[in-house]
């Protein structure tokens, strides 16, 4: 308790002399709160928009592969103009693939569903299949012999913004390509005196398009972002709470007590979250839960894995947040929270891939991990589970840790005087005096009364300031 306070005899105006002081006090103490959350929230920003800024400088990091089945001069044709028209310092890349390790479409499409961003595949019999046609007039359908494929299920948000309009572009390239090769073919029968049809120049070419591991936008990337964010808060209330309930008591029980008691409080509550988030989820699906380009069917296992995913991560935020709370004093909790959210959903929303190399440490944050399994879960694509899982398992352990070692400075801290048992810390104007609230004077039981009128130095107003030790010897 602050060793000065003043007897008004009457209500005043904030500008009244007797409070100069407390007036400096506290200008003083909002001016060092803005200044700390001022850089706290520039600094988070600068990472946010950071990772964000010169994206195009680093597409060329997102590499399509380009199969060519036909290995003919069509073939060969249709990949240079591809990488030619394409390919540029702010554009992804478009590449050559060796085909001989392939047998099939469908060993691509398996390939990029689970490690590429997505391919343009040429079919095997593409120029037979066109200098029939025009020799024939055999209807002829380049959607069984070119293929542009891509994958949202590896990160929606990339895949959606970034790949999906060139691989689409480059589906266009391939039926001019077709196209003109067609017409090449006609010209060289007729000059030869040869019969040549022309339906298959003339009749518009369209490429098989497919989404090889499909995952919407709503369902990748706004709901794992408001349910990270909201499962977050949500544990930021509960966490505050039993810090004030518990260590006004914590005195009269060992650390170990505290200790057990506090940890399955928490538990119990991020399960009740990851419970109710993935119960979320379903309704956020919908009647559409079943169908195909919402992600794959919602079973009951995947439903089990994505609230253990959810309980990982909640686990992970919940314990870092109470660690950082620990020994920070109750006005910096913002600070906690703010360097925790806003790297985390960048790590999210963007893939590090296209980020400069200061920001490849976004795959450790738990958004990222937590959000890659999410998305594995639900779409199929790009398994690292391996990778995510252990990421995971490390971070729990680690915040684990932290909390354990940051819960007993504190615990030492009030035992010594340094903070009180709400978390002010001493020095604050704020701060209710060492250890623990003491029993009341008047009843034996109770925190003792604390004063009421804000700190002041004595004055020379005239108005009557106390020194709390000399009212206590009168």
């Amino acid at each position: 308790m602050s060793k000065y306070f003043v007897k008004l005899p009457e209500r005043v105006s904030f500008w009244d002399p007797a409070l100069s002081y407390t007036r400096k006090r506290a200008l003083k103490y909002i001016g060092r709160q803005l200044l700390i959350l001022t850089v706290t929230i520039w600094t988070v920003l600068s990472l946010f928009l950071g990772a964000n800024y010169n994206t195009p400088k680093y597409l060329p990091n997102l590499r399509v592969g380009i199969y060519d089945f036909d290995q003919t001069e069509l073939g060969s044709l249709i990949t240079n103009t591809i990488i030619s028209t394409i390919n540029s310092p702010t554009q992804i890349t478009f590449e050559r693939v060796p085909t001989s390790g392939y047998r099939s479409v469908e060993d691509v499409i398996e390939v990029i569903r689970h490690d590429k961003w997505g391919g343009v595949v040429i079919g095997a019999n593409l120029t037979e299949s066109v200098l029939l046609a025009v020799a024939t007039d055999e209807r002829f359908s380049v959607d069984d012999k070119v293929y542009a494929l891509y994958s949202e299920g590896r990160q929606v948000v990339t895949a959606d913004k970034y790949v999906q309009t060139p691989v689409r572009e480059a589906a266009g390239i391939a039926s001019y390509v077709v196209a003109n090769y067609a017409l090449s073919a006609i010209k060289a029968r007729l000059d030869s005196g040869q019969d040549a049809y022309t339906e298959s120049a003339l009749t518009p070419i369209e490429p098989q398009i497919i989404n090889v591991a499909p995952l919407s936008f709503p369902l990748g990337a706004i709901y794992p972002i408001l349910g990270f964010i909201l499962s977050y808060l949500f544990i930021m209330i509960p966490s505050i709470i039993i810090r004030s309930l518990i260590y006004p008591i914590s005195n009269k029980i060992s650390f170990h007590s505290l200790l057990v008691w506090k940890f399955a409080f928490l538990m119990v509550w991020n399960l009740v979250m990851a419970v109710f988030s993935t119960l979320a989820l379903l309704a956020f699906k919908g009647p559409n839960y079943s169908k195909l380009s919402y992600g794959l069917p919602f079973t009951a296992g995947r439903w089990f894995s994505i609230m253990g995913i959810m309980l990982a991560y909640l686990t992970n935020a919940c314990f870092f947040f109470n660690a950082g709370m620990m020994l920070l004093p109750v006005d910096m909790i913002a600070v906690v929270s703010l360097f925790f959210v806003l790297p985390n959903v960048a790590s999210l929303v963007i893939d590090p891939t296209i980020t400069s190399r200061f920001f490849r440490w976004f795959y450790i944050l738990p958004f990222h991990t937590a959000g890659g399994l999410y998305q594995y879960v639900l779409s199929g694509a790009y398994p690292r589970l391996g990778r995510d899982i252990s990421l995971l398992v490390g971070e729990i352990a680690g915040t684990m840790a932290l909390w354990v070692l940051f819960e007993y400075i504190r615990y030492v801290w009030i035992n010594n005087g340094k903070c009180d048992a709400s978390g002010w810390h001493a020095g604050y104007f704020i701060y209710l005096g060492p250890g623990y609230p003491k029993p009341s004077a008047d009843t034996g039981t109770g925190p003792a009364p604390v004063a009421t009128a804000i700190p002041l130095r004595p004055d020379a107003s005239g108005r009557t300031i106390i020194n709390e030790d000399e009212k206590d010897d009168k």
